[in-house]
């Protein structure tokens, strides 16, 4: 019987925090304090400009210049 409890404790605590972690980071993702960080990242999909991603770059630059490394 007591382990029994003891299992029930522990998921009952374990609920507990995996309920206040998922309500801290509800709390902390809709604070205004954070709205500028979110809103610019909900604009990414939107803008024209592409993301430049220098180590993509340098492959297809040797790529189109016809060197290879053998």
């Amino acid at each position: 019987m007591s382990t029994e409890l003891s299992m029930g404790i522990v998921r009952g605590v374990l609920t507990l925090v995996l309920m206040l972690a998922f309500i801290g980071m509800v709390i902390y993702v809709y604070s205004k304090r954070n709205k500028s960080i979110y809103d610019q990242a909900a604009r990414l999909p939107l803008e024209d400009s592409p993301v430049v991603n220098p180590a993509a770059d340098s492959v297809t630059n040797k790529e189109s210049n016809g060197s290879s490394q053998s």
